[in-house]
């Protein structure tokens, strides 16, 4: 059963459904859903690093250093990729 976007408020942006690929016997609904679990999973990964980030212990920083300096160094390959 698939429930309406309508009920839960806005539906997710139609250019990011547009952009990710999903299998074609896919309901909207379905699509729609996946949408909101990675938004949630994205959500708590900046909650965790901003947490990270200002905490006390300077080791639990560093390691938030370390791992927002590797994600750039991600995207900075994957620009001179494209």
């Amino acid at each position: 059963m698939c429930w309406s976007t309508e009920s839960f408020g806005s539906s997710p942006d139609r250019k990011v459904l547009n952009q990710l690929s999903f299998p074609k016997g896919w309901p909207g609904c379905v699509k729609s859903a996946v949408v909101h679990v990675i938004s949630l999973a994205h959500h708590a990964i900046v909650y965790a690093r901003a947490w990270a980030a200002d905490s006390i212990n300077a080791r639990v920083r560093l390691a938030a250093e370390n791992d927002r300096l590797l994600e750039e160094c991600a995207l900075l390959h994957e620009e001179l990729r494209i």
